[in-house]
């Protein structure tokens, strides 16, 4: 298969739809791999005419993660660190890209390990097949887990959780990841599909600035030392909004509260 096809990138109306396409190495992630998925996720948040993004995989698989093996074969010493760093430094943009991006979506389809992980939890959505299974294998490997990865699973599920996945590097099903909140739904694989571009659908008729200042909010949050902190963020982003078309706001306003939108002043009049 052309090395080419290996990140297969097409949008679905308002949805781009990224799939990792190497099933016979159960979508492993090579250099070149992560640079065209890269390059996919950047060309999606920069199209206008896309406003969900949703990632899955080919075959029986999302993904299983780096694969080192491809570092092993025709390189020396040097060159299997250099491009080591690099992988570690693609995985960590590409999370990166989906963390801040536009509003993502994990389809997770099969095995999700190490990186897929990872991607599944700078997601805004995850959405699995019932026979899907979640592994981070790294320190099996004596690898540290990299990519924000353990910042990611703290924020959303705390310390003691996070090193049960981390250390134990055992495999979890699909169940499991749904009863301690990694996932929002899982699915028979005939319906899978389905629910997942539904709610795509759904989140692209959303007022996309609106959407993207909550993700922003939402993902801010857990950093923020105080009550007071996380108030003044709010603000700061209700005030965003307002100031992006004070009208309309004013005339939604008007006619949810049943006010006179022309005297109607966000946050009590503070700003």
């Amino acid at each position: 298969m052309d090395s080419d096809n290996r990140i297969l990138s097409s949008r679905r109306g308002r949805l781009q739809l990224i799939t990792l396409n190497r099933p016979e190495k159960a979508n492993s992630l090579t250099p070149s791999m992560l640079e065209q998925l890269k390059k996919s996720l950047l060309h999606a948040q920069q199209d206008d005419k896309v406003r969900v993004v949703v990632i899955t995989g080919t075959g029986d698989n999302f993904t299983t993660g780096m694969d080192v093996n491809s570092l092993s074969n025709g390189y020396s010493p040097e060159q299997r660190e250099t491009m080591s760093k690099r992988m570690e430094r693609l995985g960590a943009e590409t999370a990166s890209v989906i963390y801040h991006g536009k509003p993502t979506i994990s389809a997770i389809n099969g095995r999700c390990m190490g990186m897929g992980v990872v991607y599944a939890l700078a997601s805004d959505f995850r959405i699995a097949v019932d026979s899907a299974t979640f592994k981070m294998p790294e320190l099996d490997h004596s690898l540290y887990p990299g990519a924000n990865c353990v910042m990611l699973m703290v924020q959303q599920l705390g310390i003691l959780k996070t090193k049960e996945i981390l250390m134990t590097c055992r495999t979890y099903s699909a169940r499991e990841f749904l009863a301690c909140g990694l996932l929002n739904e899982m699915h028979p694989l005939e319906v899978f599909m389905d629910h997942v571009m539904d709610l795509g659908k759904q989140l692209g008729r959303k007022n996309q600035d609106v959407l993207r200042f909550l993700k922003m909010h939402a993902n801010h949050v857990p950093f923020l030392a105080s009550y007071q902190e996380g108030s003044a963020l709010e603000q700061a982003m209700f005030q965003a909004m307002f100031e992006r078309d004070k009208e309309a706001y004013k005339q939604q306003a008007g006619k949810r509260f049943g006010i006179d939108s022309a005297a109607y002043q966000p946050w009590g009049g503070l700003f």
